[in-house]
């Protein structure tokens, strides 16, 4: 864990297998980790007491959270699974979507839909929550798709971001690109 302003290095751990991904949700560490096909939950309070919240993933990948609701997607299979809603994990991890290509990175959008880099296609696409309905918000993104020998399948994760006044932002790896997609008016 970084903190900009200082410059330093907050937290930091090795002994997740092979980490894909990170974010905190509920104050907790939520790790994508490849090498157990698994999502973990790390405990704010101790770190090493770790509980998995959804196992047998082919590549775990992007990883979105908000104050109430986690979700991950595969990469490998193209669904994208909720493992916590309301603010409680779920037991059962929900299917929000399939079908995708390469799933990557994900950001909740201010109006509660998921927004996802499908990587195999070069689309930014939101999913509706409550029906897995997709709907295109941009293509003809520069995404890497393929990963080369030996290295992760993500390569270099391709990320989705929001800001608060509704700019979208996704990296680009294949050109090396920010691209900066404008809420429509």
């Amino acid at each position: 864990v970084w903190n900009p302003q200082t410059q330093e290095v907050l937290e930091e751990y090795y002994d997740f297998n092979m980490p894909l991904n990170a974010v905190r949700f509920q104050g907790d560490l939520i790790v994508a980790e490849l090498g157990s096909g698994s999502v973990v939950r790390a405990s704010a309070a101790d770190p090493s007491q770790r509980t998995a919240l959804i196992e047998g993933m082919g590549v775990p990948a992007g990883l979105a959270a908000n104050s109430e609701n986690l979700w991950v997607s595969d990469r490998a299979t193209g669904n994208v699974w909720q493992l916590a809603a309301d603010g409680e994990t779920l037991s059962d991890p929900k299917l929000i979507a399939s079908g995708l290509d390469r799933p990557e990175g994900m950001t909740v959008a201010p109006d509660g839909r998921l927004l996802v880099a499908e990587t195999g296609t070069g689309r930014l696409v939101a999913i509706e929550l409550d029906t897995g309905a997709l709907t295109t918000i941009a293509e003809g993104l520069l995404f890497n798709p393929e990963a080369p020998e030996g290295a992760p399948p993500t390569v270099v994760m391709s990320s989705v971001a929001i800001d608060p006044s509704g700019v979208i932002y996704v990296t680009g790896d294949l050109a090396d690109v920010l691209y900066r997609i404008e809420p429509a008016r």
